[in-house]
This record gives structure tokens, C-alpha cells and sequence, in this order.
């Protein structure tokens, strides 16, 4: 699974199910992404929280541990080890489809209506 098929099926998702989705969720999953592609794409990898919430933007654990939660809930990524302290790291695998299944290809289409293009856009 590439970035570019993860980052759609993530976006897809958030289509779907805007009332469940925080800009963190966004940030730790990219993170996740990003960090999984430094270590040469490795199936499961330590995912330290520290290094995590300072490379984010987050101060408070309990945000992150709750969006971190969610992102395990909904299936972005799978816990294959929690870690036991504060000097451990999580390790974790991600994962290529979510647990609510494929999300559809066209979010971006209204009901039976596709969004016009920029350029056939009238200007004021």
C-alpha cells in the first residue's frame, strides 16, 4: 500500500464521516505515514509518542492518546504492541482498509450533480 492509496482511503473516510473526524486525526495518521516511509516502509514500526505530539502540535497526552484510540477503532492503524511506559514506544502496523470497509471513489460528487470546474465559473 503506497501513500498515495492510504491518504485517499483516509480522505474518503472523512467524507463519510465528518461528525467523527479532528484535525488530529489527520496529523497522527499522516505522521504515521510519514514516519512508516522514513524507516523504508517497514510492515510494523515503533511509534514514539513523544517524538509524535512534539512533531503535531500537541501538548496533552489525552488528546492524543484518545485520537490515537480512534484512529486503532476505526482500523487506519492496529496496534501490534502497546507500550508499558513512558520510556517504550507503541508499535504499530497500518492498515490498508478501514474496519467500515472500501469508501466510495467519488466523495466529491454531489447528489447527481458534479461540481462544475473552476474555469466555466462566472466571476463578479
Amino acid at each position: 500500500m503506497n501513500g498515495y492509496n492510504l491518504s485517499r482511503r483516509w480522505f474518503n473516510f472523512c467524507f463519510d464521516n465528518p461528525d467523527l473526524i479532528r484535525p488530529i486525526h489527520s496529523a497522527i495518521f499522516f505522521f504515521a505515514v510519514e514516519h512508516c516511509n522514513r524507516l523504508g516502509g517497514k510492515e510494523k514500526f515503533g511509534f514514539p509518542s513523544q517524538m509524535t505530539m512534539e512533531a503535531i502540535g500537541v501538548r496533552k497526552y489525552q488528546t492524543y492518546g484518545k485520537a490515537l484510540n480512534d484512529l486503532n477503532e476505526w482500523g487506519f492503524i492496529e496496534f501490534v504492541e502497546r507500550s508499558r511506559n513512558q520510556y517504550s514506544a507503541n508499535i504499530i502496523r497500518l492498515s490498508a482498509v478501514p474496519k467500515n470497509g472500501i469508501a466510495r471513489g467519488k466523495a466529491l460528487e454531489t447528489k447527481n450533480q458534479r461540481l462544475r470546474p473552476l474555469s466555466s465559473r462566472t466571476r463578479n
